[in-house]
């Protein structure tokens, strides 16, 4: 697997060094935000999607009921259908940071050290009410490393040093999330004692190699799947493409499609359990695969490395779309998680990368686009290195 990643990362650097040099550069204009326009509209978006998510905690009979069922009891089929709700109630944090950024830029008490690390926190306890109790640390993580991306580039620079205070800080997060994530609110044992805390990791297997190697480089899955579909009395039965087609199909309401295509989780069940397990037995595997593991799953096992040109288009993509932008520009509020979702798209399924984008990027750009008036720069814009 490792000489199959490797294979891949010299695709990457010659998909993304021809479509850097073919991708067409585009015209220029700048969003400018209408603070008239932007205050009522984000002050209603911040009260719908507040009140939504209130509702979703009034329908599990408030917090500790929604932990019960989501964490405890792992009961999937209680949020089946509420795919969009919890969508747009967790754009709640991405709206209140562009509002405490604009506020920032015009109250200078807003920009010192002390003000940013007081609203970090509170960013972080939101992000937990608005996505983070359903035992997902990325709905958490990544949108504080969002957050703080929009400090670096609306408020004040953050030094590498505090970026890598901030990424030993997020490692410590996973770490200790992740036994809420494997044992539910017996999980929060583990926090403050040790006995506990090993206990749980020998019964879930949420130690720091997994964080290491499973949540953040999908090694030990794909390494078996190579390993499992390379036998030669292996009777598996590709996607073929269609995971990825599942995954688009994930986003249409259960309303409207009832009976959606599979994703991924069909193939990755049967690779994992045996053939027909996804079918006959009812077992459903949570396990992410990542571009490569995903690859492997619709096409076999030679396919990984060329799994690796998506990623350097994509990445040539982001990167042309960050040139265009200037000092100012409104979209700069979406190019921290932009960037960081060719980083996800390594160790995300085609779904969740899709959701991904979906909150993060294309749902905060429309909202952008109601806040802000165009304007056309004759400016050159200056090309993003590195």
């Amino acid at each position: 697997m490792a000489g199959l990643n490797a294979a891949g990362l010299v695709v990457y650097r010659l998909s993304r060094y021809w479509a850097e040099r073919h991708l067409p550069s585009g015209t220029t204009s700048i969003w400018r935000i209408d603070p008239q326009r932007f205050w009522p509209r984000v002050l209603l978006l911040l009260a719908a999607t507040g009140i939504l998510q209130a509702a979703v905690y009034a329908k599990f009979g408030g917090i500790a009921g929604y932990i019960h069922t989501i964490l405890d009891l792992q009961d999937a089929e209680a949020v089946q259908g509420m795919g969009w709700i919890l969508t747009l109630c967790e754009t709640f944090p991405a709206f209140a940071i562009m509002a405490w950024a604009v506020a920032a830029r015009s109250q200078p008490w807003l920009r010192s050290w002390a003000a940013i690390a007081a609203m970090l926190v509170c960013f972080f306890a939101i992000q937990l009410l608005f996505g983070g109790l359903r035992g997902s640390r990325g709905n958490t993580i990544w949108g504080l490393v969002g957050a703080i991306g929009i400090v670096h580039l609306f408020v004040r620079p953050i030094s590498r040093r505090m970026l890598a205070a901030g990424a030993v800080t997020g490692l410590i997060f996973l770490y200790f999330y992740g036994f809420i994530k494997g044992a539910g609110v017996e999980g929060l044992e583990a926090i403050y004692d040790s006995t506990s805390r090993e206990e749980i990791a020998r019964k879930t297997g949420r130690n720091m190699d997994m964080v290491l190697l499973g949540d953040l480089g999908r090694s030990d899955v794909q390494a078996f799947l190579v390993y499992r579909l390379s036998q030669g009395d292996n009777s598996f039965h590709y996607a073929l493409g269609r995971s990825y087609f599942g995954a688009v199909a994930s986003l249409v309401p259960s309303a409207l499609w009832r009976d959606k295509p599979p994703t991924k989780v069909k193939e990755g069940t049967d690779a994992q359990w045996g053939e027909g397990a996804y079918e006959s037995f009812g077992v459903r595997s949570s396990r992410q695969y990542g571009i490569a593991g995903e690859a492997l799953l619709n096409f076999g096992i030679w396919s990984i490395p060329l799994a690796f040109a998506v990623l350097g288009f994509a990445t040539a993509v982001v990167r042309r779309f960050m040139s265009r932008l200037v000092e100012g520009d409104a979209r700069n509020f979406v190019v921290p998680l932009l960037s960081l979702s060719c980083v996800l798209l390594l160790v995300m399924d085609s779904e969740n990368i899709l959701l991904f984008l979906l909150k993060g990027v294309l749902i905060p750009l429309i909202a952008l686009r109601a806040f802000a008036h165009v304007e056309r720069d004759q400016a050159s814009p200056v090309e993003v290195h590195g």
